[in-house]
């Protein structure tokens, strides 16, 4: 049987334990929250984007490019889209790097071209 200070020092470790828990719950709840509203306060871009890809794909009368073609795909094929909006700035620079970098390697052998449009 343990001694009275070995059960006392196994209590202390566990409550410790246990506030460093409560405390990790505390943080990742924070970052879940935070999360949430910008997935929210995103939402109007969204529908903006949304608008303008609509606007611009149904207005144009004699517009034709190869991208905005109806073709019929196989059954068997993949069904990707992929759409970065990047900002070009000289903040950002360093992250519009690595994002391109990054997607360039997931995307290897996976899409034949990667094509990019750089807005401002």
């Amino acid at each position: 049987m343990a001694s009275p200070r070995e059960l006392r020092r196994r209590i202390k470790s566990i409550s410790g334990t246990a506030q460093i828990t409560r405390a990790m719950q505390m943080v990742a709840a924070s970052k879940m929250r935070k999360a949430q509203e910008a997935a929210i306060a995103a939402a109007p871009f969204a529908r903006r984007i949304y608008r303008m890809q609509r606007s611009a794909t149904t207005r144009t009368i004699d517009f034709q490019h190869p991208l905005l073609e109806v073709r019929e795909v196989p059954r068997d094929a993949p069904q990707t889209v992929l759409a970065l909006v990047l900002r070009t700035s000289h903040h950002w620079a360093v992250h519009t790097g690595q994002i391109v970098y990054a997607t360039k390697h997931l995307t290897q052998g996976g899409l034949d071209e990667l094509w990019m449009k750089t807005m401002l």
